[in-house]
């Protein structure tokens, strides 16, 4: 029997829908059994379910599928802590995203995810280059509080790295505040402490403390805890094909000022 035989899902019960050779089961049903493994800590039969999953969604030619499952994997490696693997897996998707065309909230949600990693190892030129792609991605989607919370990070790269460059921190800074302000969310109290709050007021700049530890604000993981939900919707054709197509509905990320 190959993978893209259709009876009734073991799971959901539903018919007409490719089962999984071996299980006997959807590729949502067997989607939701490897994210509850990973809710229930079981990361390692998470993988092994996810891996199942990327080839027969691959079987499917269904490459969105292929690359949710992928993201599953990495999710799981980063709770193992294999890092620099979860890394890898996370910038594969990234390119299947990318791949796929353009999808500004899939590729935001990749790229904040990819930015913790970078942080870690203080690479601030890739950080930098990340934040540039993520202000791109977050104008375009109208993201304006996570507009201002990516330009803290640019301002703080800058004035952490060795060369640094404070006249661009400082308008970065002035450019965070200025949407804070407009957004009526209110101003940490680094800025208070510092008086930096007003964009248009003259600033004694650079600031006598830089925090060193982005981890205190910038937390897309910690805080989200991947909670990244996917609605998945069969629709079956008159020719007796299946098209799946998915709904993600992605997390805003990270709190505070940088």
């Amino acid at each position: 029997m190959s993978e893209g035989s259709k009876q009734i899902c073991s799971s959901c019960k539903k018919s007409d829908l490719p089962l999984h050779f071996e299980m006997k089961i959807c590729p949502d049903c067997l989607f939701k059994r490897a994210g509850h493994e990973f809710k229930t800590g079981n990361f390692v039969a998470a993988i092994e379910l996810h891996q199942k999953g990327v080839e027969f969604d691959l079987s499917l030619n269904d490459f969105q599928g292929a690359e949710l499952n992928l993201q599953g994997i990495a999710l799981a490696r980063d709770r193992l802590g294999d890092y620099e693997i979860a890394e890898e897996l996370f910038r594969a998707c990234l390119d299947e995203c990318r791949e796929r065309g353009y999808d500004p909230k899939s590729e935001h949600h990749y790229l904040c995810i990819i930015l913790d990693y970078i942080l870690e190892k203080r690479n601030y030129d890739e950080v930098e280059q990340i934040c540039n792609q993520l202000l791109a991605i977050q104008r375009d989607l109208g993201y304006r509080h996570e507009e201002a919370l990516t330009l803290t990070l640019l301002a703080w790269s800058t004035l952490n790295r060795e060369n640094k460059d404070l006249e661009k921190s400082e308008q970065l800074y002035r450019e965070a505040v200025r949407i804070l302000l407009e957004l009526n969310i209110p101003l940490d109290i680094w800025f208070h402490k510092h008086g930096y709050t007003d964009p248009d007021s003259n600033w004694n700049f650079p600031p006598k403390e830089i925090p060193e530890d982005f981890r205190k604000f910038w937390k897309y993981k910690e805080e989200q805890q991947f909670t990244d939900r996917v609605v998945v919707n069969f629709e079956n054709r008159d020719d007796g094909s299946v098209v799946i197509t998915y709904e993600r509905t992605t997390p805003v990320f990270g709190k505070g000022p940088l």
